[in-house]
């Protein structure tokens, strides 16, 4: 049988010409990584404040899915950036949070609530920005394909209001050069968590030249916290607000030891409240 061969003087024919008609109505067609879609809608604090964001934080979010069924969410958190290691969000049960399984889903978007306990993921005097991603699942206990919600970026302020210093007062001036210095136990916002103090001596009112920093954290020498009662040395684990709330608005005090005794001049004193994290 003979091998078919190529001509050019093969027939050819030219494309035909089509006439169409008026085009149908638009619909539009979204391809999908998954099929339930997330949307976070709001997100709030325990007093359900948008602005100061500390404590359990409520996000208001719906799972739309056209096929309608049960899904899960995963709810993360990054401290890194966008880009970071992302870790998942320990849920605050004591309010209206719905958990992350057995979540019902619908076309038009079925409204879900979850609660956040930052304090226990972040500290209770973190302060910074924090990325959110909810990751919404097919199925249930976080199975079949997903789709996350667009990222979300909040502000988290646990950090507990300023105290104020009793003493020495505001203008007083002495030629005591080891003085006490004494302040008020701050209030929490987000949780009852054990406190340490910081004091800062500068010579200037900028704070750019401290001349002494003086930590509760690192020697609890000098250091005591008034309970109502009378002064107790200040223990190696800070002062015990998170078992005695009551202690909150008493005083903490520091004796500046001899041998960081201050120079003569102008002096500049401020103190933080802060925990240890690690």
């Amino acid at each position: 049988m003979p091998e078919s061969i190529y001509s050019a003087l093969a027939d050819k024919y030219s494309a035909h010409s089509v006439m169409y008609g008026d085009n149908s109505p638009t619909i539009a067609l979204e391809i999908t990584s998954g099929d339930t879609r997330i949307t976070i809608t709001s997100v709030t604090n325990s007093s359900g404040g948008t602005d100061d964001l500390y404590g359990n934080l409520t996000f208001n979010y719906k799972l739309e899915n056209d096929r309608i069924g049960v899904s899960s969410m995963k709810p993360m958190f990054s401290k890194s950036g966008p880009s970071g290691t992302f870790t998942e969000m320990t849920e605050y049960t004591g309010a209206t949070s719905e958990g992350k399984t057995a979540l019902t889903t619908t076309a038009a978007g079925k409204a879900h609530v979850f609660d956040w306990n930052t304090v226990t993921d972040l500290g209770g005097y973190y302060k910074g920005i924090v990325y959110i991603k909810f990751r919404a699942y097919d199925r249930d206990n976080f199975i079949g394909d997903y789709m996350d919600a667009t990222l979300l970026q909040v502000l988290v302020d646990n950090a507990p209001d300023s105290g104020v210093i009793t003493d020495p007062v505001d203008g007083f001036f002495t030629k005591e050069t080891t003085p006490m210095i004494e302040g008020t136990i701050p209030s929490h916002k987000a949780g009852y968590v054990n406190m340490h103090i910081k004091v800062e001596i500068a010579t200037d009112s900028a704070f750019a030249n401290i001349e002494l920093t003086l930590e509760s954290a690192i020697s609890q020498d000098g250091w005591s916290y008034y309970d109502d009662s009378a002064w107790i040395d200040l223990p190696i684990t800070g002062i015990p607000v998170a078992g005695d709330n009551t202690l909150i608005g008493n005083h903490w005090r520091v004796y500046i030891p001899t041998e960081n005794e201050l120079t003569k001049g102008p002096k500049y004193i401020r103190f933080a409240a802060g925990e240890i994290s690690a």
